[in-house]
């Protein structure tokens, strides 16, 4: 793990491994600082999913082209999907980007956590139990994450 994953997004103190278990589907902040989040405006963007073959302990890349270098070439994508599911246990699942905004909690952020997660269902539960509301503002976005930030920018 990168040491950027193990800092705090609102302290910015160096939490170290505990970090991975504090934000997991959630945000990357301590939780002595969370409950600065309760009851504030927010919005939950939310990015086009990434397709993934997913796993108990990871994900592995999800490349259709991959199953032409196969010798012989399998014929149909569900068959090399079937390939991947019955040699490496693996299942086809997505990755989400998102970043919660939270304006008035800016941290070394700008009010931006980041993050992503394999589970959003897990992420909403969670999100709403830190900010204390039944409803999250969430806004979905027909992009990836980078092609968002590069419309932003272009607006700027």
């Amino acid at each position: 793990m990168a040491g950027i994953e193990k800092v705090c997004e609102y302290s910015g103190e160096y939490q170290g491994v505990a970090m991975y278990w504090y934000k997991r589907n959630l945000i990357q902040v301590m939780p002595k600082y969370r409950k600065l989040f309760r009851g504030k405006q927010h919005t939950l963007h939310i990015f086009k999913p990434e397709k993934l073959f997913l796993d108990k302990w990871g994900s592995m890349s999800y490349n259709p082209k991959e199953m032409d270098s196969y010798t012989p070439p399998f014929k149909t994508i569900e068959e090399w999907e079937n390939h991947y599911k019955a040699i490496f246990g693996m299942r086809v699942g997505y990755s989400w980007n998102y970043y919660l905004e939270v304006p008035d909690v800016q941290g070394n952020v700008q009010g931006m956590y980041y993050n992503w997660t394999t589970d959003l269902k897990t992420v909403k539960r969670k999100l709403k139990r830190l900010l204390r509301t039944k409803q999250l503002t969430i806004v979905y976005h027909d992009c990836t994450m980078y092609e968002h930030y590069q419309q932003q920018r272009n607006k700027q």
